[in-house]
């Protein structure tokens, strides 16, 4: 059985088929209906954080007038979480110097905690005993002509309750200045090496 495609219908290719006594005449009508297309192109973006994030600003024991002096004591600045002093030891003619900056404990910001909303997780200081100061051109105040021997020592709390994965504490600490104080001994001081606060994403009682 043959069938004919009438010439011009259609400037293709024509396909006939037969199966089971059915007759399927396949066209390819190129140009019919055409359509213009356009393309963009899009970037896929991501990102990775830690899982437990910890960040401090420094402590700031402020800046104390002393008169130079050769005491059998060594003087002492208490500094609480609310960046109040206490002075104990040989304290008498110590004092702030309100023209420079105050005393300021440090604040630890964790984020990125597992730890359910009012849960505690676990603080810890890495060195906290007798850090060592060293001369600095900090507080404006220029470096000492001879360093005294000033030290300090830290505490933190020892957990910290989460809300929603964040949390926050302070670092507090204790400076002492030395017994003997002589004029080479002004300016700024530094620690000699930073106090490693150290936070443990695991829930404390």
């Amino acid at each position: 059985m043959a069938f004919r495609i009438p010439t011009g219908l259609c400037r293709g290719r024509s396909i006939l088929q037969h199966s089971c006594s059915a007759l399927v005449l396949l066209l390819s009508c190129g140009g019919v209906g055409a359509q213009n297309a356009g393309a963009a192109s899009v970037n896929a973006l991501a990102g990775l954080m830690p899982v437990l994030q910890l960040v401090c600003t420094d402590v700031d024991f402020g800046v104390w007038r002393v008169q130079t002096r050769n005491n059998a004591q060594a003087s002492t600045v208490d500094l609480d979480d609310q960046n109040g002093t206490t002075l104990g030891g040989q304290a008498e003619g110590l004092s702030k110097a309100n023209s420079t900056r105050q005393p300021v404990a440090g604040t630890c910001t964790v984020s990125g905690s597992q730890a359910g909303s009012g849960q505690k997780i676990g603080v810890a200081l890495l060195n906290v005993a007798d850090v060592d100061f060293g001369g600095s051109s900090d507080h404006e105040l220029g470096h000492p002509g001879a360093a005294a021997t000033i030290r300090a020592n830290f505490s933190v709390p020892n957990k910290v309750t989460v809300i929603a994965g964040s949390a926050s504490f302070k670092v507090r600490g204790t400076l002492s200045i030395p017994a003997r104080i002589i004029r080479e001994n002004y300016g700024a001081y530094v620690s000699v090496a930073p106090v490693q606060v150290q936070v443990i994403d695991a829930v404390v009682p």
